[in-house]
């Protein structure tokens, strides 16, 4: 497995331009196809509005183009509303910016949520301010707690991991111990499938919480990308996510690969 199709979204707040150069070396590192999908509504096919669609389109393919990236262009129809109309089917990861309120003018504040419930694609949710010439996925950390989200991410993230120096398997759990037969069998599989892993394996004693555990190791690892499962339901309008989410949507220090 391997990421071939990359989508990145292109919208006119601020993020844009480091979310395309961030996009632009994923698929330049991975031999992937490029492509911009661009937010910006189409209103107009004349002034401003399509000034600032073309703007975007061109500032991308001579990115892409700079870096001899395979690359194509798509625009969201007026109408756009399902994860089909933002080419989320045609992509093995989507890139995407947190959401930022002081830019909801640019992209509504819940569109990375939305689409990654709807997409059945994994999401690199990138922070807001994120500095495109930082590596991502050279020492990720996968947030593992045996469910099916979690489980599901790490495989989504495997280009990563196998791309990396080396990745941190982290658990917080009341049961964890030395020797935790489910922890350290999930690590040999990641082995097998070519990821250098070390367990970093936290005891869930009731006196911390598993975001300053997560955040300690995350520090001690010099990581600098995590893998986690989404949890959440498509129905819940106005909250996607649940708490352990939401706490990964709203940190703004590593990019997170989101997968449900």
């Amino acid at each position: 497995m391997t990421y071939r199709d990359i989508v990145v979204y292109l919208d006119t707040g601020s993020a844009t331009s480091a979310r395309v150069d961030a996009a632009v070396e994923l698929a330049r590192r991975f031999e992937a196809r490029l492509t911009a999908v661009n937010l910006v509504p189409a209103v107009s096919f004349d002034g401003d509005w399509q000034l600032c669609r073309d703007s975007l389109q061109s500032s991308f393919e001579e990115a892409a183009s700079r870096a001899g990236v395979a690359h194509g262009h798509r625009d969201v129809p007026p109408d756009a509303s399902a994860a089909r109309d933002f080419f989320a089917h045609d992509a093995d990861l989507l890139v995407v910016t947190q959401p930022d309120r002081r830019n909801a003018g640019a992209v509504p504040v819940d569109f990375p949520g939305r689409l990654l419930l709807a997409a059945g694609v994994p999401l690199l949710l990138l922070p807001v301010g994120w500095d495109a010439a930082r590596a991502i996925g050279r020492r990720p950390t996968v947030a593992w707690n045996g469910t099916g989200e979690a489980t599901r991410a790490a495989h989504d993230a495997l280009p990563f991991l196998r791309d990396a120096v080396r990745t941190a398997l982290f658990t917080f759990d009341a049961r964890y111990g030395l020797g935790d037969a489910a922890v350290e069998g999930f690590a040999a599989h990641l082995h097998r499938h070519g990821a250098e892993v070390v367990v970093d394996g936290w005891r869930d004693d009731g006196r911390g919480d598993w975001l300053s555990a997560l955040f300690a190791s995350l520090d001690r690892e010099r990581s600098d990308l995590i893998v986690a499962g989404a949890y959440g339901h498509p129905r819940i309008a106005e909250r996607l996510f649940g708490g352990a989410t939401q706490d990964l949507l709203g940190q703004d220090l590593l990019p997170v690969l989101l997968s449900h």
